[in-house]
């Protein structure tokens, strides 16, 4: 799996002890023109690295695609519906916000979009979680990238890290004020 942008496939398994599924997507590559997204160029053009998507769904819902947050953020990748109604059209509505394939897409497109805009995985993290007019994202970039780093490990069969990156320093008035809600 080297890239994401819809996928073709997603499946579930669980390993011993896990009380919920994992889920995993794969893309072989599609012809097909998706009329419904009008993305400009360089959106559809950007591929997504896939350990990155599986650290966002690991930290945001545990891979639970009924995660639900206080702030309204649904599905695997806890996309706030209400803001993005629009994107889930094509898959029949917000209701479809609780099914893998759709909130996956709709996700990634929205994590695509903020890559363009923001330049970075830093600023499209930080504003993924709704936090791109606060100084700080309260670390939650750095907990994707650390599940990021050990999602590699794991799937290059490294040891995992057991010491994750070190984290940012962020005063608690900046963490109080911070976090806002996922895919605002």
């Amino acid at each position: 799996l080297f890239s994401h942008y819809e996928p073709d496939a997603v499946a579930s398994y669980r390993l011993p002890g896990d009380t919920q599924p994992r889920y995993i997507t794969a893309n072989e590559g599609d012809a097909r023109e998706y009329t419904y997204f009008s993305e400009d160029k360089r959106v559809k053009e950007l591929t997504l690295d896939p350990y990155l998507l599986l650290a966002v769904m690991s930290i945001e819902s545990s891979f639970d695609p009924n995660a639900r947050s206080a702030a309204g953020a649904q599905g695997l990748m806890q996309v706030l519906t209400r803001v993005h109604v629009d994107k889930f059209a094509p898959f029949g509505g917000a209701a479809a916000a609780f099914d893998p394939v759709a909130n996956i897409s709709v996700g990634s497109r929205i994590l695509k979009e903020y890559l363009v805009r923001e330049g970075s995985v830093e600023g499209a993290l930080k504003s993924y979680v709704g936090a791109a007019l606060h100084e700080h994202d309260s670390g939650y970039g750095y907990k994707v990238m650390s599940e990021r780093e050990r999602i590699a490990a794991a799937a290059a069969g490294r040891p995992i890290p057991a010491k994750p990156l070190s984290p940012p320093v962020v005063d608690n008035d900046t963490r109080a004020t911070a976090l806002g809600g996922a895919s605002g």
